[in-house]
């Protein structure tokens, strides 16, 4: 009876350790189907959390639901790309797949994913970019490039091969990931420079991409100048700020010339340029923008006046200026960017309360 009691007791031992290897062996795959349920939850902060566990996991049969999910837009697509990007790397050919997607953001998901997974060099790195733009996605490539907290520097050198690419839709993909990339791109300004003489269709496109990978680099603004004269040349300039200068005279000739769209750019980049600024530049830019709030455009003389309150001190003179005028509306916009200046225009006191009399 002894003997047998003792086999009787190793036999349920040897069960339960089989019965807790069976759970631990099944447990992550019912947790994934759990959490594969909860993607269709009505509560979307659920929908999000499930993704994400359903990444920790690792589950490759996960993948065509994350996919399916963001197709309907049932999760994010940045919860998407983090939950593959935890799957890893197996899940490579199924985000291959879904760069032919007829859905957006799913070919947006791949492309992203794939590009954190680092899956790609390249010739690889090509494919990816051409599927995409011939896909008719060409946004999905520049979003995928906002995915990344790093830039591979194989990226960088691919855009800037595009850039001469025959195909203008592939040239516009570049020059849009180039900015989105912005200073971790800086290798690429020559490239950008280049394609700026050469490449007239993409002017604006490509003076936005100069400021946002290369603002500080005296090479930025030499090219903006000898750019031809446009919307997003001007607006460029402004983004420059102070460090756009020698682009007064320029800025203050499109003020008084041009549409109205180029006019009120120029009004609102010649504010930026003279903020903060004390030197006779910024006078300079105060006196043209003063001479702007007469134009006879309420949309040019707001703008006009929203420019001369940032330009603080500088736009003081020139404000009193406007207020011994006889235009009305001149002088009450006058007014309003004087207000706005605050304890800075108290020298204009007086002349307020003239025009108050008034």
């Amino acid at each position: 009876m002894k003997t047998a009691r003792t086999v009787t007791v190793l036999t349920c031992a040897e069960a339960l350790a089989v019965a807790v290897a069976a759970v631990v062996v099944a447990w992550p795959r019912l947790l994934a189907e759990c959490h594969l349920q909860r993607l269709s939850s009505k509560d979307e902060a659920t929908r999000e959390h499930a993704a994400l566990q359903l990444g920790s996991l690792g589950s490759l049969k996960a993948v065509p639901a994350l996919l399916e999910a963001t197709g309907s837009r049932t999760i994010r697509v940045q919860t998407a790309v983090e939950a593959l990007t935890r799957i890893g790397r197996p899940c490579a050919p199924a985000l291959a797949e879904a760069l032919a997607d007829w859905r957006g953001p799913v070919r947006r998901v791949a492309a992203g994913a794939l590009l954190r997974l680092e899956v790609w060099r390249g010739h690889e790195a090509e494919g990816l970019f051409r599927n995409l733009v011939e896909g008719r996605s060409d946004q999905e490539a520049v979003l995928a490039f906002c995915e990344l907290d790093e830039a591979p520097r194989e990226a960088v050198l691919f855009l800037i091969g595009m850039l001469r690419d025959r195909a203008s839709t592939l040239r516009r993909v570049a020059v849009e990931a180039l900015a989105c990339l912005g200073p971790r791109a800086a290798e690429a300004l020559p490239a950008l420079i280049e394609a700026l003489e050469e490449d007239r269709q993409l002017t604006d496109e490509i003076t936005l991409a100069l400021v946002e990978v290369a603002p500080e680099d005296p090479r930025t603004l030499a090219a903006l100048l000898g750019a031809p004269g446009s919307r997003g040349v001007i607006e460029a300039l402004g983004k420059l700020g102070p460090r756009a200068r020698a682009a007064v005279p320029r800025l203050a000739a499109a003020l008084s010339s041009g549409g109205t769209q180029e006019r009120r750019a120029a009004a609102e980049a010649l504010g930026a340029v003279a903020a903060g600024d004390p030197s006779a530049i910024a006078a300079l830019a105060a006196a043209a923008l003063a001479g702007a709030l007469q134009s006879g455009d309420s949309s040019v003389a707001y703008a006009a006046a929203a420019a001369l309150a940032r330009s603080g001190a500088a736009g003081v003179g020139p404000l009193i200026d406007v207020l011994e005028e006889s235009d009305s509306v001149a002088r009450m916009h006058a007014a309003w960017a004087l207000g706005r200046i605050g304890a800075r225009a108290r020298e204009a006191v007086p002349a307020l309360l003239r025009a108050l009399g008034e």
